[in-house]
């Protein structure tokens, strides 16, 4: 145990725990007492006469939540899990301290910190701090970074649900993926070599909201680029269109309609999550990117977005097996060699076709997205307008 702090009447000698700010003295720290009860200290005033503080009981549940940046400093205070607080007072020529309660409404709101103060605990065990040279780390290492901040409810909390999380790192690397692939198939498998290239590497989580930093998998070249930059620069510009839907339109016209839709995926799931997001890149070669989206802005952006997909339109060709077909209703059935089963409808350009089921064919078909008003799910809707048949190698 630490060396003996202050000695109360009422709560007996209090040992310092953890030192969150020091001026002269301890400001704002943990203090417990030899029987393993802990409090939050405020150092609240300084006179002539005698010290001030504000000592919180508060048990480590709840001292987790505090450096997790899920309940305000004031908040520890003004809300104590007693009834009361108690406050401090010690005569310098005193050797024991005086404790009284005290009661929230009776505090002085002037010597409590503002609303939107949070501990911010840089020695968290399980989140390191953020260093914010990370185009001299990038350089260092040779490798692009990218450091999301994921803002929960535009807080500063430092905790983040299991399966959001998960959905936004893979919609971030697919993002990524349909940067980088051109190809304007909507569905389907990304090719190895698009996922070899453009392939980041968490490398760790850190404390600013609940971050994760990503990695380059490769080292770069001699002009400071690594296989992935190109893609990262994509995502750069992209992410720099926010709050002008004029620019954000002119980038997505030069894309993939797939990377449209993955980027509607990875706004969908911050809204959904009422998570607003930071984002800094920098690369070797002196690259530095940084930006933040509110919960408002997400929400903005995505309204655009579903506006430009809704009724998108693309034809496709496709390689597998047609499996079905039904003259009368004039509808399809298929199963890719990616093993995904799709069904549409015919065109009128088949009427009086006679068809051979099963068969190994490549076929064209229409391919239509629309945005359902109510779940803002995507609904995919295909037209046959073209069916060979492979022939077999002989």
């Amino acid at each position: 145990m630490n060396s003996e702090f202050i000695k109360v009447d009422l709560l007996g000698k209090l040992y310092i725990d953890e030192l969150y700010l020091f001026y002269d003295d301890p400001q704002l720290f943990t203090c417990i007492s030899r029987f393993g009860q802990k409090y939050m200290g405020l150092y609240i005033d300084v006179n002539e006469v005698n010290q001030k503080w504000l000592f919180a009981p508060i048990s480590e549940a709840r001292l987790a939540m505090v450096k997790s940046n899920r309940i305000s400093l004031r908040h520890v205070f003004v809300e104590p899990e007693d009834d009361f607080i108690w406050l401090i007072e010690k005569e310098y020529e005193s050797d024991t301290a005086k404790a009284s309660k005290i009661y929230p409404p009776d505090l002085n709101g002037d010597v409590l910190p503002a609303e939107d103060t949070y501990l911010d605990w840089k020695y968290d065990k399980m989140l390191s701090t953020i260093d914010d040279e990370i185009v001299e780390i990038s350089k260092k290492e040779r490798r692009d970074i990218i450091d999301l901040s994921l803002e929960v409810s535009d807080s500063h909390c430092r905790e983040i649900g299991c399966e959001v999380l998960g959905e936004v790192l893979t919609n971030t690397q697919q993002l990524l993926y349909s940067l980088a692939y051109k190809s304007d198939n909507i569905r389907g498998q990304i090719p190895k070599f698009i996922k070899d290239r453009n392939t980041l590497i968490v490398t760790g989580t850190f404390a600013a909201s609940f971050g994760v930093r990503f990695k380059s998998y490769d080292l770069c070249d001699l002009l400071g680029e690594t296989s992935v930059t190109p893609t990262i620069r994509l995502l750069t510009n992209l992410m720099g269109t926010k709050n002008d839907e004029k620019k954000l339109k002119e980038f997505l016209n030069s894309q993939s309609r797939r990377a449209i839709l993955k980027y509607r995926n990875l706004m969908r799931t911050l809204m959904q999550a009422d998570m607003g997001l930071k984002m800094k890149v920098a690369s070797p070669n002196n690259y530095y990117f940084n930006v933040k989206y509110s919960m408002k802005e997400i929400a903005d952006n995505l309204a655009f977005l579903e506006s430009e997909i809704n009724n998108m339109v693309s034809n496709e060709v496709l390689y597998g097996e047609i499996v079905g077909i039904n003259v009368e209703k004039k509808t399809f059935a298929f199963k890719s060699i990616d093993g995904e089963h799709i069904t549409g409808k015919l065109s009128n350009d088949f009427v009086g076709t006679v068809f051979e089921v099963p068969k190994q064919v490549e076929i064209t078909v229409e391919q239509r997205v629309n945005i359902n008003d109510i779940t803002k799910e995507e609904k995919y809707t295909y037209t046959l307008l073209k069916i060979d048949e492979i022939m077999p190698n002989s």
